[in-house]
């Protein structure tokens, strides 16, 4: 299942009792990086992963950054939490340092949502990072720039990606593994027939909701 996600500006289009409880319900990380004012749950600024593998051992440090554009909010966006919310890059830079620095963190790969031009930014300033699993925008979206690749898998899930972090070898420095991806169209394997029913059943709902009798 999913493992790891944060905050998107439409997280804020239901009312923050809902949201609460819709993270409440997830059963992986809920990563929150710079927005510090939400408070309720608690979750964590980043995920640190080891992963083992060709004989090498691999430390990985996972942020979650939401854009804080105001264009995108209404007065008290989630819950008030917006209103102190920290810029992308900054919180990003100061993150990478503490993962690295006092972590150990090989690397750190950001999870970002925010608009491609302010992604395209955020590679031109070279912070380190080799790779931004991004999002927002509706198109797919797979560049480099300035030696960082940016992913962007678009909306309705019509599209994954699958991204290999790759180290040759031990001596290979931590924040320079090569990045491999490939962006593949999701109807091209048959739905888990599980996930169907739970989907439908809630459309469902949603229509009755819509069209009442």
């Amino acid at each position: 299942g999913i493992q790891y996600v944060c905050f998107g500006n439409h997280e804020n289009d239901i009312p923050i009792e809902a949201l609460r409880e819709r993270i409440g319900e997830f059963n992986g990380e809920w990563i929150n990086s710079n927005m510090p004012g939400f408070t309720e749950p608690v979750l964590p600024e980043y995920k640190i992963v080891e992963i083992e593998a060709g004989g090498q051992t691999r430390k990985i440090g996972i942020i979650g950054l939401l854009t804080i554009d105001s264009n995108l909010y209404r007065a008290g966006a989630f819950g008030g939490a917006m209103d102190s919310a920290t810029p992308v890059y900054e919180t990003a830079e100061r993150l990478k340092k503490v993962l690295m620095e006092e972590h150990g963190c090989d690397v750190v790969i950001p999870m970002t949502h925010q608009v491609m031009a302010e992604d395209r930014e955020m590679a031109r300033l070279k912070m380190g990072f080799p790779l931004l699993v991004a999002a927002h925008d509706h198109d797919p979206y797979c560049e480099e720039v300035e030696g960082c690749w940016i992913v962007k898998t678009g909306c309705d899930a019509t599209q994954a990606a699958v991204i290999d972090l790759v180290w040759a070898d031990a001596s290979t420095p931590g924040d320079k593994p090569e990045v491999k991806i490939e962006m593949l169209t999701t109807k091209d394997y048959a739905p888990n027939e599980e996930l169907v029913d739970i989907m439908n059943h809630h459309l469902r709902c949603a229509f009755r909701r819509a069209f009442p009798v």
